[in-house]
């Protein structure tokens, strides 16, 4: 993976520390990288041409044939009447060398092996930026739901205050159910921040590799675990 970005990023957090009970830390997210389903599936092409490269450059085994031959032989004169006279050849095949298609067809498997690596170099930097990105949007989610906290207890505070007032009689209905109105709103603010921290969370756990999808696996497999 390209270091320079790497580093940058590291250098961004150090600048821009972030909460100390956060239990992740940016090196940890980033070195995960490796793990992520992109950079796992640019890597088995990688492979996968290698193969192919491997098998085109070879040219083939050595190959032995025997052709065994038998003649009988009747002599007019002695003991032995069909005599048999056993003979045969052996040849050897020896390759030595790659036919003009094998030799189109390996150019082409090297071309290919160098586009795969630099694409690899390209998915990998791709997804050194999305798990910052998906790092910093758990977090900065994580952070709200304190805000959002302290909101709804200042919310529920004021609510206290203005049903005593109520009560005593020195404000109108109307105005207690306005506080009630944005002490509901403070409350559904602090759950849709509860969900958006625990979505952003798993969207950083799967690119992470740490959470697997069926059916997104580099090799399709049919079963995979949550």
């Amino acid at each position: 993976m390209n270091k320079k970005i790497r580093l940058c990023l590291i250098l961004t957090a150090l600048i821009f520390p972030l909460s100390s009970v956060w239990p992740l830390t940016m090196d940890e997210v980033l070195a995960d990288v490796e793990n992520t389903y992109e950079v796992i599936a640019a890597k088995a092409a990688i492979e996968s041409i290698r193969r192919q490269i491997t098998e085109l450059a070879f040219p083939g085994d050595m190959t032995f044939s025997f052709q065994p031959d038998a003649d009988v032989i009747t002599p007019t004169e002695g003991p032995f009447a069909d005599v048999v006279d056993l003979s045969g050849s052996i040849s050897i095949s020896v390759p030595l060398g790659l036919s003009d298609m094998k030799e189109q067809a390996l150019a082409s498997a090297n071309n290919s092996l160098s586009l795969a690596q630099i694409n690899l170099q390209t998915v990998g930097d791709a997804m050194l930026l999305k798990l910052y990105v998906l790092y910093q949007d758990a977090w900065l989610a994580q952070e709200e739901q304190a805000v959002l906290q302290l909101e709804l207890d200042a919310a529920r505070t004021t609510y206290d205050v203005k049903r005593l007032l109520f009560e005593s009689g020195k404000i109108a209905l109307v105005e207690l159910a306005q506080v009630e109105d944005e002490l509901r709103r403070r409350e559904a603010d602090l759950l849709k921040g509860r969900l958006e921290y625990r979505l952003t969370s798993l969207e950083l756990s799967l690119a992470r590799g740490l959470l697997k999808i069926k059916g997104e696996t580099p090799d399709n497999a049919d079963e995979t675990e949550a």
